[in-house]
């Protein structure tokens, strides 16, 4: 079963053309650190 969390983050983005993509957001791993924080940094990363 999925989880019905609320996101954490919403991201929208209108263009009129043209392609934009993130899949090089995350090519460094974002990593916890001692205060979790996971969530925080990804969204900052993003």
């Amino acid at each position: 079963m999925a989880a019905q969390n609320r996101p954490s983050f919403v991201f929208a983005v209108a263009r009129e053309h043209g392609l934009w993509s993130l899949a090089n957001a995350f090519v460094d791993p974002v990593r916890p650190g001692r205060d979790g924080g996971l969530v925080q940094k990804s969204i900052t990363r993003l």
